[in-house]
């Protein structure tokens, strides 16, 4: 068959094509008109699934910008309450660390370190007042036994050896104070400090308050051992002294509690921490009572005052002095130790202290204190007017 027989013209270009062909290799369009609305159609499609694509990939993309957005927020959010929260507990503002650490902690339910800062910051918190205050907010009494489960839950997780003991000492404060505890509560607070000392042995918080518990069971040797292990590990912290001193005045030891008492004084600019400034303030009410017990006891004028020489006796009444300026029970007592040692001046300053205004409170200065007045008045002889008033207000009342 002649080659011109299998040839067409293509109806684009007019070269001439295959008369079999589809599309013309010259042009590149297709010969018949089904062949052209398929290639439409295909193009039509591809433009389609471009589209898609690309807004697929755009929404894709914008979900992940807000997602992304998002979650830095929430990031941010959290690291701002978790900084904050740890500026308040420098502060000593543990009432707003609480508050701080208790968001964060709704942004991470499941943080376990998040889950004990806010177990330890608000434990140590509602402890520490209801320690140091004998009337509470209903509030405050009431937020303690939840704590508890929290506190044994986190035990339930791993944790950190001195996490562990922590959250150990945490309970045993805490179910000594809760007045809700039934069963026998003495022995589950001290098998937690035990278990709490024989992990950390070595952390004086903790060995504090396994030694001051050992001290409340009767245990005074091991437990003032601890007192001052701790005391040791922590020269600085002026609570532990104070409760040194406390104990060994209430057991009426009062040569062994004079000098935890003054060095916590002595403290209290140091502290930073609330727990230590109450603590200072709390050492020299204590000392101010030592002195005052003792005297009603021992007499501050008798040869064996606590075992303390004439210079001892002076120094401690000049310090609880300078510490408790407006006590009348305490200047009558150095009165008494100034009197007794001749230095009738000094004596003279603090009897007015104790008495005040004697001549505008007559019936508030009883008679031996204001007989005692006029011995001192007497004696040092630098005064016959302060004498004589004295004297006249005396006559009037043993004339009542």
């Amino acid at each position: 068959m002649p080659t011109d027989e299998l040839k067409k013209e293509c109806r684009y270009c007019k070269e001439p094509v295959h008369v079999d062909a589809r599309k013309c290799h010259h042009c590149g369009e297709f010969l018949e008109k089904h062949f052209r609305i398929e290639r439409t159609v295909k193009r039509v499609i591809g433009y389609v699934v471009i589209a898609t694509a690309i807004l697929s990939l755009f929404y894709g993309l914008r979900e992940g910008y807000y997602f992304i957005k998002e979650h830095s927020e929430k990031r941010q959010a959290l690291e701002a309450y978790m900084f904050a929260a740890k500026n308040f507990q420098k502060q000593d503002n543990l009432e707003y660390a609480d508050d701080a650490l208790k968001k964060a902690l709704a942004m991470k339910p499941n943080d376990l370190v998040l889950r004990l800062r806010y177990f330890a910051n608000r434990s140590h918190r509602l402890a520490r007042e209801m320690e140091y205050n004998p009337i509470v907010p209903k509030e405050i009494e009431e937020a303690i036994p939840p704590l508890i489960p929290e506190g044994y839950a986190l035990l339930n997780q791993r944790l950190k050896k001195i996490d562990r003991a922590a959250v150990l000492v945490m309970l045993g404060r805490l179910i000594t104070l809760d007045r809700t505890w039934s069963g026998n509560k003495n022995e589950e607070i001290l098998s937690l400090f035990t278990e709490a000392y024989r992990i950390a042995p070595t952390n004086s918080e903790i060995v504090f308050r396994y030694g001051y518990r050992l001290l409340m069971e009767g245990e005074e040797k091991k437990g003032m051992e601890l007192l001052q292990q701790a005391v040791e590990i922590d020269p600085e912290n002026a609570f532990y002294l104070e409760q040194m001193g406390e104990y060994f005045l209430k057991v009426k030891k009062y040569r062994e509690a004079i000098l935890p008492l003054t060095k916590a004084i002595n403290l209290r600019e140091q502290q930073k921490e609330m727990q230590g400034i109450w603590a200072a303030n709390e050492a020299k009410r204590h000392l101010r009572k030592l002195l005052i017990r003792a005297d009603n006891e021992h007499d501050i004028t008798s040869a064996d005052f606590l075992g303390l020489d004439i210079d001892e006796r002076e120094s401690i009444v000049e310090f609880a002095l300078k510490h408790n300026e407006n006590h009348g029970d305490l200047h009558h007592v150095a009165a008494k130790f100034y009197y007794a040692n001749g230095n009738f001046k000094k004596a003279d300053r603090a009897m007015r202290k104790s008495l005040g205004d004697y001549k505008s409170y007559v019936s508030r200065s009883n008679i031996p204190k204001l007989e005692f007045f006029a011995k001192i008045l007497k004696g040092g002889g630098h005064d016959p007017q302060a004498l004589a008033e004295v004297q006249a207000i005396l006559r009037e009342k043993r004339q009542r």
